[in-house]
């Protein structure tokens, strides 16, 4: 089996991607979603898994939490667009918004420091984010340092009792090479999907993660462990939705921390 990498920018073969891990087509929850944005009905978002919870919540008023984060390691492009133009969506619709300024991720796996993380977040993406639509003055908005977070903090130190190194290594590539800050990062992400259903943000609710298919190995470690915890948090799996890549101007996916892919 193949592995994807979470951390690069490497071409995606999308059809491959699904048949490999068990990605469901969108088009097959299209008709359920009412008022489909022009992503969804146009194919930008191909893929899906337990999408089904979200439409459930769409169709019938319930409460539910979209989850977005960020690694600033550069400048933003049009690429990111594309997740601003979903969390728009999202928000109209009712959904509590999450987004995680993941500097401490930046910091193991680029070797960015917190504070740089935290400017180039602030002045380089949320303002463009506003400046592209997204109401961050809403209250169940909410933004925050990864490092600032205890409630993720501790919740990923806990999750780490249920994942073994063996696990990370086999999903993720590790090796004898990989600090143990890099390891970590994983538990950090699926902390930061899961805290939206902590008791003090409102219990269990589904949530929605929008990310490309590079970040399919962290949906699955996620709904993994949401599992495991279940009994103990009451936990619901979450779902995701994969979009298709902006190809960049060589030729790869769009990435910041490849500048002469990216169109800014």
């Amino acid at each position: 089996m193949d592995m994807i990498d979470p951390w690069g920018s490497t071409i995606i073969d999308y059809e491959k991607l699904t048949e490999q891990f068990g990605i469901r087509a969108f088009k097959d929850v299209i008709n359920e979603i009412p008022d489909a944005s022009k992503l969804m009905t146009r194919g930008i978002i191909f893929g899906q898994r337990d999408y089904s919870r979200i439409t459930d919540a769409l169709n019938n008023n319930k409460n539910f939490a979209t989850m977005t984060g960020m690694m600033p390691s550069g400048r933003m492009h049009i690429g990111h667009k594309m997740v601003v133009d979903q969390l728009k969506w999202y928000q109209r619709k009712g959904s509590d918004i999450y987004m995680s300024i993941a500097d401490m991720e930046a910091y193991a796996a680029r070797g960015i420091s917190k504070s740089e993380s935290r400017e180039l977040a602030l002045v380089e993406y949320i303002e463009n984010y506003i400046a592209l639509g997204l109401d961050v003055t809403k209250e169940n908005f909410h933004l925050y340092l990864q490092s600032e977070n205890d409630d993720v903090k501790n919740l990923a130190y806990l999750i780490g009792k249920k994942v073994t190194f063996s696990q990370m290594r086999s999903i993720y590539g590790f090796d004898n090479s990989t600090n143990i800050a890099h390891i970590y990062t994983p538990l950090l992400q699926v902390a930061d999907i899961l805290h939206p259903q902590l008791e003090k943000n409102g219990g269990p609710k589904p949530v929605i993660v929008p990310v490309g298919p590079d970040q399919d190995p962290h949906i699955r470690l996620t709904r993994d462990l949401a599992a495991k915890f279940n009994e103990e948090y009451g936990f619901i799996e979450p779902s995701a939705t994969f979009h298709r890549f902006m190809t960049g101007l060589t030729g790869e996916k769009m990435s910041s921390s490849k500048p002469k892919t990216a169109i800014y």
